[in-house]
């Protein structure tokens, strides 16, 4: 901008004779550069300081710097002078020059011109990232808070407020997360072990070190008391942030917080379901297992007591080992269609035999049922050897066995 043409002409063609890819909008007055800078965008301004009309530099760098998104001010005038140049980096200039009208003073132009307007689009892209983070961390609905070096905390989302019951302006430059949390000791501790790069250097078992590619970072688990004096079950995740420069500095700590509680408490549920089967299983007077991929997954001392195979032995071997040869096929192929699905009759009997050889008559009453995410088979047995007195029939296989005449059974799963 400069209020004289011949100025504005001389000095557009030298920087296009330096740069042919400069694209320059001239304007001689403060009205018209500044209806410019309202209507188009600019990644630079360059403007003489002397502009008449009573205006000059310092008011368009006054215009510029309270915009949305102010662009580099280089400022140009046609003697040298130490309180304009104060004034206008004062004010946030990014250069000034003493206007010359030789080769190398437009050589040297043009580079602060492409050093300043390389620098703000930098600082625009990585603003514009940086906010595209802040709103992502502000709608997630994981907890994430960031501390410095100092240990203090910088950034406290919405989901922290939430689970802690703690506003962010009441947390930030404050390490009140320690109070957030109950005064949790173990976040300290892991805070000064990555601030010191000592990775192994935290002796507390529920501390985890884990790595994604090369980069450290720690996970803390378990039940924590917040400001709202509710135990909750919390993952906490606790990475570096390093600085941009090459010597890759620690400038920061970020926490992200999982809140497992409801998790929790559904697996210790059924935990406790797991437990009350096994109790079943161990205490039932009949063998009772489960099969899938015709092995057993779960099964009582009963079936060791009945089959001879010792319980290291039924974990190894295959299903089908337990049943004799004349009723092998019968019994895959009710098998198979089960596990496809298909309706078949819950309860046949048959012919098992031990490891000894010893054949066993028996009746098995078979449910599917999912077990670990899969198909599995729920098998109850009862063996008639030992109580009956009269012959096996010659086809036990076809025989099918009406349930309400066996012992009531309570199995929970």
């Amino acid at each position: 901008m400069d209020d004289q043409e011949n100025n504005l002409w001389l000095t557009r063609k030298k920087l296009i004779k330096e740069d042919p890819f400069l694209d320059i909008t001239g304007a001689s007055s403060y009205q018209e550069a500044t209806s410019l800078l309202t209507r188009d965008s600019f990644d630079l301004v360059l403007t003489d300081y002397h502009l008449g009309e009573e205006r000059n530099g310092l008011d368009i760098l006054d215009f510029v710097q309270k915009t949305e998104e102010p662009v580099p001010v280089i400022f140009l005038t046609s003697q040298g002078n130490e309180q304009v140049a104060a004034d206008a980096f004062r004010n946030g200039a990014v250069d000034y020059f003493t206007r010359q009208v030789d080769v190398a003073y437009f050589a040297r132009l043009v580079n602060s011109i492409r050093s300043s307007v390389d620098r703000f689009r930098e600082k625009k892209e990585r603003s514009y990232f940086e906010n595209l983070f802040h709103r992502s961390l502000e709608t997630t609905p994981t907890s994430v808070f960031i501390v410095n070096d100092l240990k203090e905390v910088i950034y406290w989302n919405k989901s922290c407020e939430a689970l802690t019951g703690l506003p962010s302006e009441n947390v930030v430059k404050t390490d009140l997360y320690k109070d957030a949390f109950q005064g949790e000791k173990n976040l300290d501790m892991v805070f000064d072990c990555i601030l010191q790069r000592d990775w192994q250097g935290v002796p507390v078992e529920c501390v985890q070190v884990r790595y994604k590619g090369k980069n450290p970072f720690y996970e803390l688990e378990g039940y924590f008391s917040t400001r709202f004096a509710e135990q909750r079950y919390l993952r906490f995740s606790i990475a570096p942030l390093y600085g941009t420069n090459k010597q890759k500095e620690i400038e920061a700590i970020i926490i992200t917080i999982l809140d497992l509680t409801e998790n929790k408490k559904t697996y210790e549920e059924l935990a406790q379901k797991n437990d009350q089967l096994m109790k079943l299983l161990r205490h039932s007077p009949i063998p009772i297992y489960i099969h899938q991929d015709n092995h057993f997954k779960l099964f009582n001392n009963k079936l060791s007591e009945l089959s001879g195979y010792s319980p290291e032995e039924l974990e190894n071997i295959n299903i089908w080992n337990l049943v004799h040869p004349d009723d092998l096929e019968y019994l895959k192929n009710n098998a198979l269609k089960r596990m496809t699905g298909m309706e078949i009759q819950e309860n046949y009997r048959f012919k098992g035999i031990t490891k000894d050889g010893k054949l066993l008559d028996l009746i098995g009453y078979f449910t599917l049922i999912q077990f670990g995410g899969k198909p599995a088979v729920l098998g109850q047995l009862y063996d008639l050897s030992v109580s009956r007195v009269t012959d096996t029939p010659s086809q036990p296989q076809s025989k099918k066995v009406d349930i309400h005449d066996l012992p009531d059974i309570t199995c929970l799963f």
